[in-house]
């Protein structure tokens, strides 16, 4: 990070925050101001923070840019530059409730542990996101945090109920019926008048020497909005030479030569779906609450000088009582989708 961090003090981006004694504090950790720019240049495009607090060389490359005024190109570099900080400081906020929480919880993992987890692939970061090995190593100890806090709570789900397997089987029959399907022969591409010759010749025990294609269709959904020729097919009788029928601006003639007829599948051959399906809900709701709770319990030791303060700091929180804040549901997305590809 050599390189990120004096592009920084190249730009001046320092001279807006650096008199702070801490950016935020979480419990007895502290996050300096010197921490947060230095995230500032991993996260910000090419590495560049804007030249805060005046802009003048932002404010330069905004107008090569855009047909802009200057105080509309300072507007836009403030805008840049507050994104930055605050992208950068809730990046250091969340790793540090996620690691915080799995030393908690028991689940910290150590170093080596970490590497396993980036060898399977779960979240990886391009090298060009964060140059720097221990700037790449402090997100994926945040992630791998995640992880384990994610598999403490699939560990404690209770299992489902037969009760609501039987439930949601009955409230949803439909999900499970499988339309009727019919396999036919047709040969398509025919005007109506080689239609009907072709089928009298067929019927007086003649051969085609046109292509004949065998297929397989499921009754439409709505046979409303089907179109002819499957109204015509879902109407014929068994093993009877059937049309013209029109079809692709052309005609067509078919025989059905199989009907598979419609039926539902029992519970016991859906048992299995249904109990994926309403895990993956009963998650859902559990990580979603977990998350509101856990939001909410690091906020409150959650401490932010006025220049940095967020919607993860308690001073926020508690001018808002009551109200859920709008942290991203790290938990569910994980650091690098959040704070990485924004």
């Amino acid at each position: 990070m050599v390189l990120a961090v004096a592009s920084v003090a190249a730009m001046g981006c320092g001279d807006a925050v650096k008199s702070a004694p801490a950016a935020a504090r979480v419990e007895d950790t502290v996050i300096s101001p010197a921490l947060v720019r230095r995230w500032m240049a991993v996260l910000a495009p090419n590495h560049a923070v804007p030249d805060a607090p005046r802009y003048v060389r932002c404010i330069v490359r905004e107008r090569e840019v855009n047909t802009t005024s200057e105080v509309q190109a300072k507007g836009e570099c403030r805008q840049q530059y507050e994104s930055l900080k605050a992208r950068a400081l809730g990046l250091l906020i969340t790793s540090t409730w996620l690691e915080r929480e799995a030393e908690k919880d028991g689940v910290a993992a150590s170093s080596a542990a970490v590497r396993r987890e980036l060898r399977k692939g779960t979240r990886t970061l391009p090298a060009a996101a964060a140059p720097d090995s221990a700037d790449r190593a402090y997100v994926f100890r945040a992630e791998a945090a995640r992880l384990r806090i994610l598999k403490l709570l699939r560990k404690l789900e209770p299992p489902i109920a037969p009760s609501a397997i039987a439930k949601f089987y009955t409230q949803n029959r439909r999900q499970f019926e499988a339309r009727e399907r019919r396999e036919f022969t047709i040969i398509e591409r025919l005007s109506r008048r080689q239609g009907r010759r072709l089928k009298s010749v067929i019927l007086a025990g003649g051969h085609a020497s046109h292509l004949v294609i065998r297929e397989v269709r499921e009754r439409p959904a709505n046979m409303l909005h089907a179109r002819p020729v499957e109204v015509a097919i879902f109407g014929a009788p068994l093993h009877a030479l059937t049309g013209p029928v029109p079809l692709n601006g052309r005609y067509s003639i078919f025989e059905v030569t199989r009907i598979m007829p419609a039926y539902r599948h029992s519970l016991r051959e859906v048992t299995g779906r249904i109990v994926a399906r309403l895990r993956r809900a009963q998650r859902e709701r559990r990580i979603g609450r977990f998350a509101s709770a856990w939001t909410r319990k690091w906020t409150g030791r959650t401490s932010c000088d006025a220049r940095f303060a967020r919607e993860q700091c308690q001073q926020l929180l508690g001018s808002r009582r009551g109200e859920s804040t709008q942290t991203p549901n790290v938990l569910r997305d994980g650091v690098v989708s959040t704070y990485f590809h924004g």
